[in-house]
């Protein structure tokens, strides 16, 4: 099998296998299990349906792995059923207040002794300016400063499950609305990610890492060992391949097969004393000794090499030895020298 068409099959086979590797990994990633209240999760105790609701009613909806310090500005931030004792007493929580106070809402969606008891509430001082209950599912709306804390009872009315009524759904686009900015964060730093960003790579379990790593290893090594050299190669002894060169290089192998390389030699050369003869005005009775006399003492025949070549014709047809790479050198010497007289 041609080495090339090999490593494009094991190439190939590879990338297949990459391919089916990462769908049963979307697959088993999309049903892992996730932590309850988290945007993430599918499941019933989810609240994945409420972000793509956001989504759906024209919200630029984001997920948000950072401390509140890196939110920006002119948005609102959703948390669920935070984790974690989250904010805490600490810079967390300083953070928080410093970006409500500048204009920006948080909407904590909670369970009502949970909110109540929270420290959040020590943020605002007012009381609430707007009580909405719509369906036994009650709001509540604080200023603080410039921004506002919008409260939540009951964080299972959120959940997937819960969002088969219409009611939590209004209630959480109506706060929503009511903060006035278009930018909403889903806060999963209150549930433990704390991370920027989740790629393919940030679910991939440690052996799945492993296993990709390993895959992407092997196909880097048979590019490498298959592939050829980039760029054209130098050429140290470029071969020239001139049209009288092949002739005379296929003569020379049909000659050299029927034993003939002196006749065609001989033949040659007697051509080319003929030539000489009429180039160097000599009679024609003159000998090959003549010849090599005359052409020894003539400027551009010396420079050809004219007399040696002549000698060296002689000496290869009286030895009778067949020797292609020899005769190949003078069929061109003897064609190279013929080109110049006539000139």
């Amino acid at each position: 099998m041609n080495k090339a068409v090999r490593l494009k099959k094991i190439i190939s086979y590879t990338v297949a296998f990459i391919f089916i590797f990462m769908i049963a990994l979307f697959i088993t990633r999309k049903n892992a299990e996730y932590p309850p209240y988290t945007s993430h999760s599918p499941a019933e105790d989810g609240v994945k349906a409420l972000f793509l609701l956001a989504e759906r009613m024209g919200y630029e909806t984001y997920r948000f792995y950072e401390p509140v310090k890196n939110l920006p500005d002119n948005s609102t931030m959703v948390a669920i059923r935070p984790q974690y004792q989250w904010p805490g007493t600490g810079t967390e929580l300083e953070d928080l207040r410093k970006w409500i106070y500048r204009g920006n809402t948080l909407v904590l969606i909670d369970d009502e002794d949970n909110l109540y008891s929270s420290l959040i509430l020590d943020i605002t001082t007012s009381f609430p300016s707007v009580n909405n209950e719509y369906r036994d599912l009650v709001a509540h709306y604080y200023t603080a400063g410039r921004g506002k804390i919008i409260l939540l009872f009951g964080a299972d009315n959120y959940i997937n499950k819960s969002l088969e009524n219409v009611a939590p759904g209004i209630v959480f686009i109506e706060a929503l609305d009511f903060s006035g900015a278009n930018k909403v964060f889903f806060n999963e730093y209150c549930h433990g990610y704390k991370k920027m960003n989740y790629g393919v790579w940030d679910l991939l379990g440690t052996i799945e890492k492993v296993v990709f790593v390993q895959i992407l290893l092997s196909l880097i090594c048979l590019i490498v060992t298959g592939a050829v050299r980039f760029g054209r190669p130098q050429e140290v002894f470029e071969i020239a391949k001139r049209e009288e060169n092949e002739r005379v290089f296929a003569l020379s192998n049909l000659y050299s097969r029927f034993k003939s390389n002196n006749t065609v030699l001989k033949a040659q050369l007697n051509i080319l004393k003929k030539e000489l003869l009429s180039f160097l005005e000599l009679g024609h009775n003159a000998d090959t000794s003549e010849i090599i006399l005359a052409a020894s003492q003539n400027k551009m025949l010396e420079s050809l090499n004219t007399a040696k070549i002549l000698k060296t014709c002689e000496s290869y047809i009286k030895g009778g030895r067949i020797n292609t790479r020899k005769l190949l050198f003078l069929a061109k010497q003897i064609h190279k020298i013929r080109k110049e007289i006539r000139i």
